[in-house]
């Protein structure tokens, strides 16, 4: 499990905030569990997928939103053929 630091997506004079659209393919790392240093609230906009939270499996369709707090683990598992598109926010209240 690998961690995501959300000063790798914050612009350094800008607000603590990254807004960004994953692809329907998502590349192979993007499904590997993982965690943050900030939240991140998800929002499925097209596809569908089974997002693991915390070692829970939730199925998610269009207009699904999800807040994840930092130190929370979590995934997609999708199939080959399953294709998704998600807009993520990360953002850091401190």
């Amino acid at each position: 499990m690998y961690e995501i630091h959300g000063a790798d997506f914050f612009e350094a004079d800008g607000p603590p905030l990254c807004v960004f659209r994953m692809p329907k393919h998502f590349p192979e790392e993007a499904t590997i569990m993982h965690t943050h240093d900030v939240h991140e609230l998800m929002i499925l906009t097209e596809g569908q997928t089974t997002h693991v939270l915390n070692g829970k499996e939730y199925p998610l369709f269009p207009g699904d939103v999800y807040l994840m707090h930092p130190g929370e683990y979590h995934t997609f598992r999708c199939e080959p053929s399953e294709t998704m598109t998600e807009i993520n926010l990360l953002f850091d209240f401190m």
